[in-house]
């Protein structure tokens, strides 16, 4: 699959901007906190960004969403991918998420 490349206005005011960036980019995003947990990621929808706290709905490796959403303080979030292969198929498998 080929990477596609979109015009996007970055914002990269800290990480509520890369997250903005990215929620207006892709449907999925990656959150990274490696300092507490260096060999986790969490996949999901982004349905806020607040000041201090992302609240992200997840998708599960089986393509599931899950019911609740997770919290995380920005200040933990050390690295947020989004628009690669596997968010794309995971998406795919999942679907829109629910409302």
């Amino acid at each position: 699959m080929a990477t596609r490349l979109h015009r996007t206005i970055w914002s990269l005011d800290g990480v509520r901007g890369v997250l903005r960036t990215a929620s207006r980019s892709a449907p999925l995003v990656t959150v990274l906190v490696e300092w507490d947990e260096p060999d986790r990621c969490w996949i999901g929808a982004v349905e806020r960004i607040g000041k201090r706290v992302l609240s992200l709905r997840e998708v599960d490796p089986g393509g599931r969403w899950k019911r609740h959403r997770s919290k995380f303080d920005l200040e933990d979030v050390t690295r947020v991918d989004w628009g690669d292969a596997y968010n794309e198929a995971l998406l795919l498998v999942a679907g829109p998420p629910p409302r």
